[in-house]
């Protein structure tokens, strides 16, 4: 399934219908047609970057991200057209910037938004912990934001854990979310490089656990 447009209406395209496209895209596992997706990316560009921070906006983005089905391709769509950049303004400067080391194979966008389609896979995974632990995950919208923020602050210089921290933090509170799921979504931020250890070593030791958490 895919949704198309006509020429008449895309000079009606505003941010609520961008995100409602969206929305609609993820509800039906849809994808958008090229003029569609042209017309929404020549909208995202032309559009003030103020129109993106309505509240709105905001609460349909909030809905998205708190879907309990897929939504990987959703947000590669949000991608591809420019509109995620305009609704977390952050995303822009680690787009296309490459990571030379031996945990990131793409892009740190790139990298970003496949985390958020592996994600989606964990409820069908194959080790039962895994699928459960993630069914029944009661905040959505923090994990989800939290994939999506967890590396922005590698675009900063200095420390990119403490930057995506509070970037992550920023973000959340901005988006209309708790102080307490803004912070949640901060220290998620922060326990990456365990996640990391456990990748390379294979084994989620005490010691490579205490060692690999920021001071």
């Amino acid at each position: 399934m895919f949704f198309a447009t006509d020429k008449h209406v895309e000079a009606a395209i505003d941010p609520v219908r961008i995100l409602t496209i969206f929305r609609q895209a993820m509800r039906y596992r849809a994808t958008l047609s090229v003029a569609l997706r042209n017309a929404i990316r020549s909208a995202a560009e032309r559009l003030p970057a103020e129109d993106f921070k309505s509240q709105h906006v905001e609460g349909l983005f909030r809905e998205i991200c708190s879907y309990e089905g897929p939504v990987g391709h959703v947000f590669q769509l949000m991608h591809e057209t420019g509109t995620l950049s305009r609704i977390i303004p952050q995303f822009e400067d680690v787009v296309c910037k490459v990571e030379y080391d031996s945990y990131h194979e793409f892009t740190v966008d790139q990298h970003i938004l496949l985390t958020l389609v592996e994600a989606d896979e964990l409820s069908r995974s194959r080790d039962p912990v895994l699928a459960r632990i993630y069914t029944r995950c009661t905040s959505k919208v923090v994990l989800r934001l939290g994939l999506l923020l967890h590396d922005l602050g590698k675009a900063m210089p200095g420390d990119h854990v403490v930057n995506g921290a509070i970037i992550a933090e920023t973000v959340c509170e901005r988006l209309g979310l708790t102080r307490m799921k803004a912070a949640a979504c901060g220290s998620w931020c922060t326990s990456t490089l365990p996640c990391r250890n456990y990748a390379s070593d294979g084994s989620p030791s005490a010691t490579s656990w205490r060692n690999s958490r920021p001071s």
